[in-house]
């Protein structure tokens, strides 16, 4: 599209693609969205309101019936609650919805975390212990056995390595799990990846070249046959473009492709 006819313009969206709509329109008006498409909303009619979610669709609320009151969330819907009401109490969270506690009722207490739901445990017992992950639950483990030591992922869990042995040596990642590599042997390399491992390449066989994208590996392309052309993307590759087939145009998106 000409950015001669863009004048004035700007990029609207709905479902799957961007339209264009006139600056002299939208004078004195905002965008407003539903699950779909963004409408326009007149400046005047949003004094003294803001605006509210629920699953689809925002609202707007005056300021004046949001006095001395928050927004609290569940599953689908923003609702109000009394800042009065709060008054010692947080918020915690299962899996669905978000309750009070007073604060009273926490000293001495911090909020760990399994599967679905939080619970409390006394800041007493953890004295010297730090919380490790695994697949659903998080655990103590005493400070005093950690010394010396870092924590490694595998794919479900995190292990504990010496630090002593890591000297000279970095961690790497694979599709699963962290593995070390030697400082020294990664002079004059650089990652690059592909789908699920991370390889070396030398820094030298790099000279002149960037790396490009495709759906699951990252190629070279010289930076001499880069002249003049910038990188486009569709829904899974990037294409290039030249410079000058784009003169006087701008990119427009639709679902799949930039053209």
């Amino acid at each position: 599209m000409s950015f001669d006819t863009l004048e004035g313009w700007i990029l609207t969206r709905d479902s799957d693609i961007r339209h264009l709509m006139s600056f002299d329109t939208l004078e004195g008006w905002i965008l407003t969205r539903n699950s779909t498409i963004r409408y326009l909303m007149s400046f005047d009619s949003l004094e003294g309101w803001i605006l509210t979610r629920d699953s689809d669709i925002r609202y707007l609320m005056s300021f004046d019936t949001l006095e001395g009151w928050i927004l609290t969330q569940d599953s689908t819907i923003r609702y109000l609650m009394s800042l009065d009401s709060l008054e010692g109490w947080i918020l915690t969270r299962d899996s669905d919805i978000r309750h009070l506690m007073s604060l009273d009722s926490l000293e001495g207490w911090i909020l760990t975390r399994d599967s679905d739901i939080r619970h409390l445990m006394s800041l007493d017992s953890l004295e010297g212990w730090i919380l490790t992950r695994d697949s659903d639950i998080r655990h103590l483990m005493s400070l005093d056995s950690l010394e010396g030591w870092i924590l490694t992922r595998d794919s479900d869990i995190r292990h504990l390595m010496s630090l002593d042995s890591l000297e000279g040596w970095i961690l790497t990642q694979d599709s699963d799990i962290r593995h070390l590599m030697s400082l020294d042997s990664l002079e004059w390399w650089i990652l690059t990846q592909d789908s699920d491992i991370r390889h070396l390449m030398s820094l030298d066989s790099l000279e002149g070249w960037i790396l490009t994208r495709d759906s699951d590996i990252r190629h070279l392309m010289s930076l001499d046959s880069l002249e003049w052309w910038i990188l486009t993307q569709d829904s899974d590759i990037r294409h290039l473009m030249s410079l000058d087939s784009l003169e006087g145009w701008i990119l427009t998106q639709d679902l799949t492709f930039s053209p």
